[in-house]
């Protein structure tokens, strides 16, 4: 049902003329752009935020990963001093050094 205290588009635009109603269209637009152009904007900075924690993820697993390599080389270097036996396992110091 319609409002009867609502005027209905076609007695609303016949009681504007072309101007108004041309100058009221253009009104709407310039609105509606300004609201998009703030909702790209507010799409845009949430997505900028959600990569920058990414990054900063990758980073930290990037430093993880070095640690965790430099921890498995010097396994390897101690597994390899052990088998050719310049390690002195009674005080842990290489023999060579």
């Amino acid at each position: 049902m319609t409002d009867p205290d609502r005027p209905s588009a076609d007695r609303l635009a016949a009681t504007r003329s072309i101007p108004e109603l041309v100058s009221k269209l253009i009104g709407d637009v310039t609105t509606l752009v300004a609201k998009e152009g703030d909702l790209i904007r507010s799409e845009i900075n949430d997505k900028i935020v959600q990569l920058q924690a990414g990054v900063g993820k990758i980073a930290a697993g990037g430093i993880l990963l070095l640690v965790a390599l430099l921890v498995v080389a010097n396994a390897l270097v101690d597994a390899l001093a052990g088998l050719l036996g310049t390690v002195d396992p009674s005080h842990g110091k290489t023999g060579w050094a």
